[in-house]
């Protein structure tokens, strides 16, 4: 235009329009021609927009925008928000008829999302907002702004991708920011603890409740998963004449055959099972009427007991103690049968719940060998006795092996320019031979008798 504004005129669906850029430059006008000639061959196509051509579509600002939502061309810059984002994936929630705890497992993400996106526009999201989301879990994710592990982090970021599918499925944004899935981190094994028997067993003698009683006994002989198992529990579950239980599951009943399994009553069990059934009332058909309602609610009773009776307490309570039954029982009976007792695959076992208890599985079987071959175990500790300390390493008491010799170098004479150097006559040095750092023996060798490629008129 002479006055320096520039106009585009196109066609859509029989209808010409006219978008005022303003004042613009012609390369400009020419650029914009261009993704909006794309924009109409898309919509005509009936295609999803490239991620190119959705941010400049969503960078658009009025009036050129204003045109092409008239033309039908675009929508109309409806603003998204976060707490929009979150009431669908509640209303979802809903309708699925999902589980209490999927929606527990969702609202702290929820609480990181509106903290650190705010009242920002989803549409404007990128994956470097992502990443950024990402680095803010990590360094003060929790409630109180402290760090998260970083298993913590990938799973909440596997939640709040899940969130923002719901935004793509409603046309809010055209991708994802969170991209793929992201990669499973290397299982945290730094807060595996093994809980033994004798722990358990002197919490149950410090607490005066029976019903609290069988909740531990239970939890570590029973391996269940917490309160999702304990609060289900009816005494009617319990088969006396074939001395087994029957557990409900929630966390797997959703798929086939895996909403009950069956447990023997182990001894460590059945005492506690039957003074609570002696103290339960007539008519009473949950095991555990009185125990609180949430699984913080029992580890803090859990804890508590614990500094009442000087025991060091440990992290993932009921994980711990599931994994440490099952490391029991598969010390005595076969994989298959204690997967089916536990309600598991022997996959899921071996990599979530295996526990070595440090240096004690190693002690346990050297002590072993030694007891079933003293005599060798002997004989070694008499020629250890033997050798001077300087033979053996500080970390593990192990005898050296590597040999080093030193040998004194040929003394070279410099011979004519271009010709190799010529050595001097044969003569007789000592090689000391060293164990270690001490001189143990002195050989005298002649060089000329070890060395055959020796020629002393070279």
């Amino acid at each position: 235009m002479p006055n320096g504004r520039q106009h585009v005129f196109f066609s859509y669906r029989g209808k010409r329009y006219t978008c005022r850029l303003g004042l613009v430059s012609v390369a400009d006008a020419e650029e914009f021609r261009a993704k909006l000639d794309l924009l109409i061959k898309t919509r005509n196509l009936s295609q999803m927009l490239a991620p190119e051509l959705s941010a400049w579509e969503r960078g658009l600002s009025d009036p050129p925008r204003g045109t092409l939502v008239t033309a039908g061309l675009v929508e109309a810059n409806i603003r998204r928000s976060i707490e929009d984002l979150i009431t669908a994936d509640e209303k979802q929630w809903k309708a699925r008829g999902n589980k209490r705890s999927t929606l527990e497992a969702h609202q702290p993400v929820w609480r990181n999302l509106r903290t650190h996106f705010k009242k920002k526009d989803i549409r404007r999201l990128t994956p470097d907002d992502a990443d950024e989301f990402r680095l803010y879990l990590t360094e003060r994710g929790r409630i109180n702004g402290g760090k998260l592990a970083k298993g913590t982090v990938t799973k909440r970021c596997k939640t709040a991708r899940e969130i923002f599918e719901i935004a793509v499925r409603k046309k809010w944004i055209e991708e994802n920011p969170f991209g793929q899935r992201p990669q499973k981190t290397p299982r945290d094994t730094s807060r595996d603890v093994y809980v033994s028997g004798k722990t358990i067993e002197k919490l149950i003698a410090g607490s005066g409740d029976p019903e609290f009683r069988l909740l531990l006994a239970m939890a570590r002989y029973f391996g269940l998963r917490g309160i999702s198992e304990i609060h289900a529990l009816e005494w009617s579950w319990v088969d006396w004449a074939a001395n087994t239980i029957s557990i409900l599951a929630p966390k797997t009943e959703h798929h086939d055959g895996q909403g009950w399994r069956q447990v023997p009553i182990f001894p460590e069990v059945a005492p506690h099972l039957d003074a609570a059934w002696e103290a339960a009332h007539k008519g009473q058909k949950l095991i555990f009427p009185n125990q609180q309602s949430t699984n913080a609610a029992i580890t803090g009773k859990i804890h508590r007991l614990c500094h009442r009776l000087g025991i060091p307490t440990w992290p993932r309570m009921f994980v711990n103690l599931r994994a440490s039954c099952e490391r029991d029982l598969l010390r005595q009976h076969p994989i298959d049968d204690v997967t089916a007792w536990l309600g598991h695959s022997a996959a899921t076992a071996l990599t979530h719940y295996s526990r070595v208890v440090k240096d004690q599985s190693t002690a346990s079987v050297a002590s072993a060998l030694r007891a079933e071959n003293p005599k060798s175990s002997a004989k070694r500790n008499a020629k250890r006795a033997d050798l001077p300390p300087e033979h053996f390493s500080e970390a593990g008491g192990k005898k050296k092996r590597a040999f080093s010799a030193s040998v004194r170098q040929r003394p070279k004479v410099a011979g004519p320019q271009g010709l190799e150097p010529r050595l001097t006559e044969p003569e007789s040095v000592v090689l000391p031979i060293t164990l270690g750092a001490k001189n143990v023996m002195k050989r005298t060798v002649n060089i000329a008798d070890s060395a055959p490629w020796f020629n002393p008129g070279c």
